[in-house]
């Protein structure tokens, strides 16, 4: 059984040279195909957000493992760790946040790692939703039992890089954003891009 005060030592000294990348505050913020500048200033819609999130995005990533051990979330964090750590061989996030910027059709995320909240921007065009089996084929390297925080009934994967996006079972989806034109399947599904991009031989 983890427990977060006994392992707290363990985790900053492991660790702690991940937390020096916050030095450079654009390692936080990964998009793909247009300005982050231009993204950030766009009005968004909430799609989805979890109950960490608020807390959890103020953290400075310098004191986040001392943070994260003494946080009222350290349990669900201890228990999303290998998820962290398969998320090295085939990657993945964790989603604590979504929101849909209609103007410029992409996706916001805010994903949580092993060191920290991430800011990630892709455009809607690549994303797909895919299914709980799709998405054991996608991750094939599974070492741990998956957690039963992931909710493997909504998970969305980037066709140009293959990443999965997976969310919390106890977060909230908001109809304004999930039901916008932008993000209808018409919009977000071609079966012909997926048996194209997806499909686990071509992994």
């Amino acid at each position: 059984m983890l427990n977060c005060r006994s392992v707290r030592k363990t985790l900053i000294s492991k660790y702690a040279y991940m937390a020096s990348l916050s030095f450079n505050p654009l390692m936080r913020i990964h998009t793909i195909g247009k300005s982050t500048q231009s993204l950030q200033n766009e009005d968004s819609v909430l799609v989805y957000d979890s109950p960490e999130f608020k807390d959890l995005s103020l953290v400075d990533r310098q004191v986040w493992f001392k943070h994260i051990t003494q946080s009222p979330h350290c349990k669900k964090y201890m228990e999303l760790i290998p998820f962290f750590l398969e998320s090295r061989y085939r990657s993945k996030n964790f989603v604590l946040r979504m929101e849909l910027l209609p103007h410029s059709e992409y996706l916001r995320f805010y994903t949580l790692r092993l060191s920290g909240v991430y800011e990630k921007y892709v455009p809607i065009k690549y994303l797909v939703p895919i299914t709980k089996y799709d998405y054991y084929q996608l991750t094939a390297r599974v070492f741990f039992k998956q957690s039963t925080i992931l909710d493997l009934d909504m998970v969305y994967a980037n066709i140009s890089n293959k990443e999965a996006y997976v969310f919390d079972k106890y977060g909230t989806w908001h109809d304004k954003g999930l039901n916008h034109d932008k993000l209808s399947l018409e919009n977000t599904f071609s079966e012909v891009t997926w048996y194209d991009e997806i499909l686990p031989e071509k992994l």
